[in-house]
């Protein structure tokens, strides 16, 4: 049961490992702990992700408009804005997770309210453990104007994603 989903992340196969080795050597009651080690982890992620979940579907639901009169930012300033690093921004671009408009001079990105706000919901779902598919898959949904059910869409592969695309089983 351990290795039930085909891909555990975030420490449980070197948990599920843990159990395995302590029941190896015949230590049942050092297996016993760190199954309940284990689950707790696996519970309190999913807390995390359905916590997370439910903030992403509140503000799914008070979007507002982008305005008008905002400065955007470059790169570097939102990097340091949100702190991330200058790589996690491109590789959310690349993965096609925000869509980022350029200034026609130079070519340089201009991040307004809403490539910010998609940032932070990116950095808070993939620190909930939800992979950079099911948040593509949620924002494919969410552009489509679909604000309800984010979750199950979160939470559900599409019948055409293999393992090395989802990881979200």
């Amino acid at each position: 049961m351990i290795y039930a989903a085909p891909y555990p992340g975030r420490g449980f196969r070197a948990l599920g490992n843990e159990i395995i080795q302590f029941a190896v050597i015949d230590d049942w009651q050092g297996a016993v702990e760190k199954a309940h080690e284990h689950l707790a982890s696996v519970k309190a992620e999913l807390k995390q992700a359905d916590t997370a979940a439910k903030l992403l579907e509140h503000w799914a639901q008070n979007m507002q408009a982008d305005s008008d009169d905002e400065t955007p930012l470059a790169i570097g300033e939102v990097s340091k804005l949100l702190g991330v690093s200058l790589d996690v921004i491109r590789n959310s671009e690349r993965n096609g997770l925000i869509a980022v408009p350029r200034n026609s001079y130079n070519n340089y990105r201009l991040f307004g309210k809403k490539e910010i706000e998609r940032l932070r919901i990116i950095r808070m779902l993939s620190k909930a453990g939800y992979s950079h598919m099911a948040i593509l898959r949620m924002f494919i949904e969410l552009d489509k104007g679909n604000t309800r059910d984010l979750k199950k869409t979160l939470d559900t592969p599409r019948a055409d994603e293999d393992i090395f695309t989802a990881a979200d089983h």
